[in-house]
């Protein structure tokens, strides 16, 4: 399985997009700490619509909290991939593995440098010139699909 990591997410609508993803494609959500928003609010249960009570979701406290979550999960491959523009690697010459868990920083910051540091690699997704981001829900699902082909784990 793989696992989408949210680095204090600040926008309720990508969240719960991204809660709808991990229960259709079968992929772990981890949301770290601090939220920018509260779960249990209208935009959060419009977003997600019922779809929270089937997706593989974890909400971790903290940052070192989620470390030694991830650290004893069974199916980790043992890789954080961190996602950030700064890469030189880009997201198709990337080869995933099955338990790979991919980070993404909040809208606004991106993913600060202390998490890029405790990444095994870097990527980025390849954008035209002049472009500065996707959003948030639109790169982890490029990102998720790309991953799920290359280990071949889609659901069937």
């Amino acid at each position: 399985m793989l696992h989408v990591v949210l680095f204090e997410p600040e926008i309720p609508q990508n969240t719960g997009a991204l809660l709808r993803l991990a229960a259709c494609l079968n992929v772990h959500l981890h949301l770290i700490e601090p939220l920018g928003f509260v779960m249990r609010t209208p935009a959060m249960q419009r977003a997600h619509m019922d779809y929270i009570q089937a997706a593989p979701h974890t909400l971790h406290p903290s940052w070192p909290a989620f470390q030694q979550t991830l650290s004893q999960t069974v199916g980790f491959s043992g890789r954080l991939i961190g996602l950030t523009p700064a890469s030189t690697q880009t997201l198709p010459q990337t080869t995933f593995q099955d338990g790979d868990a991919l980070l993404f920083g909040a809208e606004g910051p991106g993913l600060p440098a202390a998490q890029q540091q405790a990444c095994h690699t870097l990527v980025r997704i390849p954008m035209a010139k002049g472009q500065r981001s996707l959003n948030l829900a639109l790169s982890v699902a490029l990102t998720v699909g790309h991953a799920l082909q290359s280990t071949h784990t889609w659901p069937a």
